[in-house]
Parts: C-alpha cells; structure tokens; sequence
C-alpha cells in the first residue's frame, strides 16, 4: 500500500477493500492532534468529528543528490534516494454535500496559499479530470513540515489529497494511476505511493523502490 493508504488514521467513510484490509489504527483524539506547529498565529487542530477523512502526510529526506543535467523542459535530471521521515503534516477532508460547490482549504500557518496555487486543490482538480466522480472538498491542512525546505511537503501533500478524494469517492482508481496524475504536476509526487523508500530519476517521478525502512526514517 501507499504511504497515504497506509497513514489514514480516522476514516469515518467507507473505504475500498484495499484499504479496509491495512489495519488502520482505531482513531484517537492523541493521534489527531500531532506535534504543535512551533510559528506564532498557528491554530489548533479541529475535532475528528467533523471530518470524514484525517491522513498524515510525511516529508522525505534525501540520502544523497545527484543533479546530473539541466532539462530542455527547465528541470534538473537528478539522481537521489528518497526516504519518507517521522515529520508530517496532518490533512483532514470533507466531502461537499453538494459537488457544484467548489474545493475549498484552510491552513493553520498564516501565509501559506490557500487557493488554486496550492498542490492540494491542484490535486482535487486532476483527480476529477481522470475520474467519473464530480466530488469536491473542503480540507483543512495542518502544516508542520517547514514550508519551501525542500523536505517535499508541498508534493506529499498532493499525493495524500489524490489518495482521499479516491478513498471518499470509492474510485476505482489505482495507486499507480494516482501517481502517474501526480507526476504531470509536481516532480516528488509519485514517490509518496511508494513504501517510502525508493530510488529517484528524471524529474523525480521515475522510482525503482528499495528495501523499505518503514514509513518512518
């Protein structure tokens, strides 16, 4: 399973078979409130209950970097090791009753964007674009991983968006397919449905995964 399927620590909607088989924790107000954002304005975590989904979102580190060329396309070809850390971020979602209302987010760091700009609502709209399913979201981002630090949180942050919109949608969509959508808009993305280690080429979105160490480095 990816990490996000396997990071899911309050799911209140139905989930896939695959899902429902991961022996998800059995959620707990100690694990919704995660580690305090140590920045002056942050807000506190909602409660569980008024969220249907609640998924922790890791950073990653790498173990070394290779930046081999720059691309025609303006991107650097690089060769690294990725390694999914115990840093996280925490992303609760609810589904809009009605799907015309559009995607809508919320931050407890001031300054972080809000709006289409962010890889979460940028994920919302291409998980429609290749489903069937209309549904929209409000998601509220409980942002720990330093933002812009090169720890990949923008992009984990994406890949957990694109996995509950397919868990509260009960897509029939696959991991890989996820992660090919992902790839077409932020270079890290597809690393996050790996078991959290992996080799890492191209933009970053080419991954041949190694021995996994856990979720956690």
């Amino acid at each position: 399973l990816p990490l996000s399927a396997r990071l899911a620590i309050h799911p209140r909607a139905l989930l896939p078979a695959q899902m429902a088989s991961a022996h998800l924790p059995r959620p707990r107000a100690a694990r919704l409130a995660g580690p305090r954002a140590a920045v002056e304005g942050a807000q506190a975590a909602p409660a569980a209950a008024t969220w249907d989904l609640v998924i922790k979102s890791p950073a990653k580190i790498n173990l070394f970097l290779r930046i081999l060329r720059r691309r025609e396309d303006g991107f650097h070809e690089l060769a690294s090791l990725f390694q999914a850390i115990s840093l996280h971020d925490t992303l609760y979602f609810r589904r809009h009753p009605d799907p015309s209302t559009p995607d809508s987010m919320e931050c407890n760091i001031p300054g972080i964007p809000t709006d289409a700009s962010n890889l979460v609502l940028k994920a919302l709209a291409a998980f429609r674009q290749h489903s069937p399913h209309p549904a929209t979201f409000h998601v509220r981002l409980e942002k720990h991983v330093p933002h812009e630090a090169g720890l990949g949180g923008g992009s984990a942050n994406a890949a957990t968006a694109l996995w509950a919109a397919k868990t509260l949608t009960g897509s029939a969509i696959t991991a890989a397919q996820l992660s090919a959508v992902g790839a077409d808009f932020g270079s890290d993305i597809s690393f996050f449905f790996s078991s959290g280690t992996a080799m890492c080429r191209g933009r970053g979105e080419i991954l041949a995964e190694r021995e996994a160490r856990g979720p956690w480095a």
